[in-house]
């Protein structure tokens, strides 16, 4: 399992524990073009039209009915640093702006980088149509991203209560392998001996993140 990634890596390239609609496969990089679409599939995937907690972009595998194409055919190390400045400034373009989790990974000797976007407590996000296109509120529908207000749905769909405390994932919180833990510091799940770490906030969310 990724260090950083909530899920299992294979699980993930394999549309195993992951609804297919929250996965976007990119087969290579290119800014003018994987950039902007990639940048519109998070802006999507940080609205959470529909209450899914998010999506991923993984970049450096082509997508074959609606699944990885394995083994992947990379990226070379120079893209996926050029891939991660890339999306984490144009994040910033983001209207409020908003920061995925970014992860590197090997797949079969090959690079890939895999963009995690959890569902966002600021949104309703805009992202550019482009590099010189308006700023639109995207949403996933099904497998597509879509632009909401095109396809006759307004901002305020985005303001209604967001899912349950107990069933949202919270950034604060880590998943960690550790020793077993003091019982008042951390909860028990039954996800290969790991742990999930207490939230510190106010409202006390504890989400497994695999669930």
């Amino acid at each position: 399992m990724s260090a950083i990634l909530p899920v299992n890596l294979d699980d993930l390239l394999r549309v195993r524990r992951v609804e297919s609609a929250r996965i976007e496969f990119k087969a290579g990089w290119d800014p003018a073009t994987t950039g902007f679409q990639a940048l519109k599939t998070l802006c999507a995937f940080a609205n959470d039209y529909h209450n899914l907690n998010g999506g991923y972009v993984v970049i450096g595998v082509a997508e074959r009915d609606g699944r990885a194409a394995l083994p992947p055919a990379g990226l070379s190390d120079r893209a996926v640093e050029a891939a991660q400045k890339w999306i984490r400034g144009n994040c910033n373009r983001l209207d409020p702006a908003y920061q995925p989790i970014l992860s590197p990974e090997t797949v079969s000797g090959r690079r890939i980088l895999v963009i995690w976007a959890p569902a966002s407590e600021a949104k309703p996000h805009r992202a550019p149509d482009g590099a010189g296109g308006a700023a639109k509120y995207w949403i996933r529908l099904g497998s597509e991203t879509v632009d909401a207000e095109a396809n006759g749905i307004g901002v305020d769909p985005f303001l209604r209560t967001p899912d349950p405390v107990g069933r949202r994932w919270c950034s604060r919180c880590r998943v960690r392998p550790v020793a077993p833990p003091p019982p008042t510091q951390y909860k028990r799940r039954p996800h290969g001996g790991r742990y999930v770490a207490c939230c510190p906030c106010p409202r006390g969310r504890t989400r497994c993140p695999q669930t």
